[in-house]
């Protein structure tokens, strides 16, 4: 079993949308099975990084750089080596600002003596990080973003929000402080 979380208040709310000026906090954790605790074991982090034109993967290496990762698991280095597994062990993933772009984490770990499998979440956290835009009022903006993506803009002293010439599914969230995400909804 593995968990994980992001925030931008040192951990007083949860979200995995942001906007690239935040400092963030990324955080995962494991539940190792119970045959498992008491060995020795490796944590993994991977890292993909998805934009527009491009599919990138990275995992992060004991020092907290992330490497680009060919995706050979012969090539693949642990996050953490850790000297004895307990039931539940947490880590960090990631502390501080990140640019723009769609990025999937992906947690795991295996024995470090390799006599076990690699142990692996299916679902992978995702974090989504917007520019920092903010709107002028009074001024049209042309955007499109692709299904399931979301894009995200500031406005401050609106009262009023206009859509129009809209095609597709759109939904439209406000939130007065941090971008909404869907898990607050």
């Amino acid at each position: 079993e593995f968990f994980g979380g992001s925030s931008a208040d040192g951990g007083i709310t949860q979200g995995n949308s942001f906007f690239q000026s935040e400092n963030l906090t990324i955080g995962g954790g494991t539940a190792p099975q119970s045959a498992d605790v008491g060995k020795a074991g490796e944590i993994f982090i991977v890292m993909r990084d998805k934009q527009a034109d491009s599919d990138t993967f990275y995992y992060r290496d004991e020092t907290g750089n992330f490497i680009r990762w060919n995706t050979n698991f012969n090539s693949l280095g642990a996050a953490y080596e850790i000297s004895s597994l307990g039931s539940m062990e947490s880590f960090s993933i990631y502390n501080g600002t990140i640019l723009d772009g769609s990025y999937r984490f992906f947690l795991g770990y295996s024995l470090a003596d390799g006599s076990g499998p690699l142990h692996f979440n299916g679902q992978a956290m995702q974090v989504n990080i917007s520019p920092d835009t903010e709107l002028t009022l009074d001024e049209d903006v042309s955007d499109s973003v692709e299904e399931d993506e979301w894009d995200y803009f500031q406005v401050s002293n609106a009262t009023k929000v206009e859509l129009s010439n809209l095609s597709g599914d759109v939904d439209l969230y406000v939130s007065n402080s941090t971008p909404p995400y869907i898990f607050r909804l």
